[in-house]
């Protein structure tokens, strides 16, 4: 049986990203699903691209903590060092914090969204990153942009290869967490095309 809780965000959370959201804790596990509304899908990867302040090629180096930056809500983030092997879009700089939703709750229970998973140190991620700025600990950091829109996996790639510097963009496949419009042609560009629309991008 899954209890099931609606909850009503304040506008601080609407600005982070999140439209709306439903948590599912089945009575035996300590996991919280959140089903998340990331709002507006982006039309095209030139739009992606362009409501995105930094796209990298990166990987987790290291979990720093969770936390719930809005008073009087559960709603969990958990900060992560992210190592940079390439920067399509941005400024060049070798790591970021990203601000991931989900994470260790003040309760025990772990938050996990149930289509934004929290990064995997054996994996490397495609990402569009937007900088975050209001007036919680999240401000100054990066959070991927709408959502799912925003995360893909690379299959087949590691650390050193994609820093190589004859490494061929094309040679790395991207894969998605969920099946929208935008994920499909962010995977059928490839990661080749996007690093070119990526220095026409505003």
């Amino acid at each position: 049986m899954t209890n099931t809780i609606k909850v009503v965000l304040l506008s601080s959370v609407l600005l982070s990203g999140v439209a709306g959201y439903t948590l599912s804790t089945p009575k035996e596990s300590n996991i919280v699903t959140v089903h998340a509304s990331w709002g507006t899908e982006q039309p095209s990867v030139e739009s992606l691209l362009d409501e995105s302040d930094l796209v990298v090629v990166g990987t987790l180096k290291e979990d720093l903590e969770s936390y719930q930056p809005f008073d009087g809500y559960e709603h969990t983030f958990t900060d992560g060092t992210i190592e940079l092997q390439r920067v399509l879009k941005g400024p060049s700089l070798d790591e970021v914090v990203l601000s991931q939703y989900g994470g260790v709750r003040e309760d025990g229970n772990i938050e996990v969204f149930d289509d934004l998973p929290l990064l995997d140190k054996s994996k490397t991620y495609l990402m569009f990153l937007s900088k975050i700025n209001d007036n919680t600990e999240r401000n100054g950091k990066y959070q991927v942009t709408g959502g799912p829109q925003g995360l893909y996996e690379l299959a087949g790639s590691d650390r050193k290869r994609m820093k190589a510097a004859d490494a061929e963009l094309s040679d790395f496949s991207i894969s998605s967490f969920v099946d929208g419009e935008i994920n499909q042609k962010v995977i059928d560009a490839g990661l080749d095309t996007i690093a070119d629309l990526a220095k026409e991008s505003k």
